[in-house]
């Protein structure tokens, strides 16, 4: 797993190859108003502090906030 940490494939939302516009829409067109769980596992280095972690996590609740989450 640490393998897959360090080639960055837990990227901030919006960034990365899944379409999570898409799948917003799906869940939207159906009606669906529970929880949606949001991951994003990163672990600090020498290239990725903590308050690198943080502003990223910052990001990510804006990327939800701004559409609807």
């Amino acid at each position: 797993m640490e393998a897959v940490w360090q080639r960055g494939a837990f990227c901030e939302l919006g960034t990365g190859d899944v379409d999570v516009e898409g799948f917003l829409a799906g869940v939207a067109s159906f009606g669906y108003e529970g929880w949606i769980v949001v991951e994003q596992d990163t672990i600090p280095s020498a290239d990725v502090t903590f308050e690198d972690i943080a502003a990223a996590q910052a990001r990510n609740r804006q990327f939800l906030l701004t559409r609807g989450l």
